[in-house]
């Protein structure tokens, strides 16, 4: 008898499915931090959530699918990701463009940390700059954390499940 659960079966069509309710579970819980978590009572706070208001679902949607793309066989990713039409409702060129031109690295801790930060940079500029450092480096700090945490919730999830295509 083994400690581990076992894995689950799921056609590409039901892993869209489950991916697709963490997806808009994600975007409502990150969107619900901005708006609760941003001191809105001076201008600081204001400008902050003035700035990422609304652009957190594009992100989680990018981190989400960099996750599968990044976790699975091609033909896998590619039979899941045809099938989760919320992400192609999210504007994810910010991230498309700041990703195309990562150089590899030598190892997978340095690019998981190049990664990291040009999602940050990316977010940021999606959510335009507030004209105070302090306040656009919050939201770079936001952005960087946001993709982190998505990218290792849907490979915690993809992991769950074994595909069956």
């Amino acid at each position: 008898m083994s400690i581990f659960s076992p894995k689950l079966d799921a056609t590409p069509a039901e892993m869209a499915y489950r991916l697709s309710d963490l997806l808009s579970t994600l975007s409502r819980g990150f969107d619900q931090a901005v708006v609760e978590t941003v001191n809105r009572g001076n201008t600081v706070g204001e400008s902050i959530y003035q700035a990422m208001k609304d652009k957190t679902g594009g992100l989680v949607a990018f981190s989400m699918e960099f996750a599968i793309q990044n976790t699975l066989r091609p033909e896998e990713s590619e039979a899941i990701l045809k099938e989760m039409y919320m992400l192609h409702a999210y504007d994810k060129k910010y991230y498309i463009q700041r990703f195309q031109g990562i150089p590899a690295a030598r190892n997978r801790w340095a690019q998981a940390g190049r990664e990291y930060l040009i999602a940050g940079m990316a977010f940021q500029e999606c959510c335009g700059t507030t004209g105070n450092p302090d306040a656009d480096s919050l939201i770079k700090q936001f952005g960087a954390n946001t993709f982190s945490n998505v990218f290792a919730l849907t490979k915690d999830e993809l992991k769950k499940v074994r595909l069956r295509l």
